[in-house]
């Protein structure tokens, strides 16, 4: 099917953003705003604060729970003349769409892999990291464990990990161990069971690359990767340098591991970069990301141009003009929370970073409510805890 005007296509639909109050759905909010589409927000919070702010939301729905936010959209759009198209921006309500992919699949256009359940499945750590070991991909060693269990052939140091980013304690469950003490110890405040063990890497950097994946992982457009200008040991970085994507050899593995997942949807994929410039697979976000918006300020408009490619059942890229110089981009709380809030950079060397950004995934010249109401979240935050010491 080839669309001779794919804009005109595209804008007949309906575009709905499925999420939770953060700045990931915000940024896909905006990336369609500024392209003309005023998406509709489904936004599952009981309190937000941050997505309701954007001016680019044209009709605006407010749920308290997933369930409640998945009901309103079966029930007051599954019945359209042409398919809407839905974003998911975190895994528990992608899984929710994943696992009633029957339902769904006659009524939108959603990121699935042809399936109940087929993208859930391959949400669990070691299933991706299995399916990517099957592809070529070097990967950590790893095994899983029983909450208080010790590793039976992954040596320490190690790191602990959540099995599924849907169970347990998430990011709060990381842990980085020497020895069998400190793991043992760790199990205190790990909420996951089972665990996930991988071996601990010092890294010299990590990877992320995000896309689009269509025709159950037949075709598939990366343009653009990240690389990390500052970082912790437990998590990714939150400043980054975005430069063009051009690794072939990588590509290819990738590509036969979207195939093998039969994924369609936007996704990221993560690498750490060892200290002899190895990789070693990370994981799959089989979801919209935020770094997606820097891939349109490169010239890829990534959720645009998925709805493009659904309705024409190929990728719609052939007409892109791609940026060829790489550029600096900042999640800009988190970046201040992991290094200036724990002393490791100083304010003034931040906001010369914040401002040397060409993108920056909160603030927005073009839309600056949400950031003037994070800041004042924020602020009530501290006021509060203060006021109770």
């Amino acid at each position: 099917m080839n669309m001779s005007n794919p804009d005109n296509c595209i804008l007949q639909h309906k575009f709905i953003v499925f999420c939770g109050d953060h700045y990931n759905p915000l940024t896909l909010i905006r990336s369609l705003g500024e392209d003309g589409i005023a998406p509709i927000v489904i936004l599952a919070h009981p309190s937000p604060y941050l997505v309701p702010k954007s001016k680019y939301i044209g009709t605006l729905h407010r749920v308290n729970t997933n369930e409640e936010g998945f009901q309103l959209l079966y029930e007051k759009y599954g019945n359209e003349e042409l398919k809407p198209f839905v974003y998911s921006c975190s895994d528990d309500i992608e899984s929710l769409l994943d696992t009633n992919f029957s339902i769904l699949e006659n009524k939108f256009y959603f990121f699935n892999a042809g399936t109940n359940g087929g993208i859930t499945h391959f949400m669990d750590k070691e299933m991706i990291l299995r399916a990517a070991e099957q592809c070529g991909i070097p990967v950590p060693k790893s095994e899983v464990v029983k909450h208080g269990s010790l590793p039976a052939t992954v040596p320490f140091p190690i790191i602990t990990k959540s099995i599924k980013s849907t169970v347990g304690g998430w990011k709060n469950d990381v842990f980085v161990c020497r020895n069998e003490k400190e793991l043992l110890e760790s199990y205190n405040y790990i909420k996951s069971d089972p665990v996930l063990i991988e071996e601990y890497i010092e890294k010299d950097n990590e990877l992320c690359i995000d896309g689009i994946s269509i025709n159950g992982g037949q075709e598939i457009f990366m343009p653009f990767q990240a690389n990390y200008i500052r970082f912790t040991n437990k998590s990714y970085g939150n400043y980054m340098t975005i430069s063009p994507f051009r690794d072939l050899e990588l590509e290819r593995k990738i590509k036969q591991l979207f195939r093998l997942t039969k994924f369609s949807g936007i996704f990221s994929i993560e690498f750490l970069i060892t200290k002899d410039n190895e990789l070693k697979f990370l994981e799959i976000n089989f979801r919209h990301s935020t770094w997606a918006l820097s891939s349109k300020l490169g010239g890829a408009n990534l959720p645009k141009i998925w709805a493009q490619s659904m309705l024409a059942q190929q990728l719609e890229t052939g007409k892109l003009e791609l940026r060829e110089q790489p550029f600096t981009a900042m999640a800009e709380l988190s970046d201040f929370n992991d290094h200036v809030r724990h002393g490791n950079l100083s304010f003034r060397q931040w906001i010369k970073d914040f401002r040397n950004c060409e993108c920056t995934y909160i603030y927005n010249s073009k839309d600056k409510k949400p950031f003037y109401s994070l800041i004042t979240h924020s602020l009530l935050i501290i006021l509060r805890k203060y006021i109770r010491i």
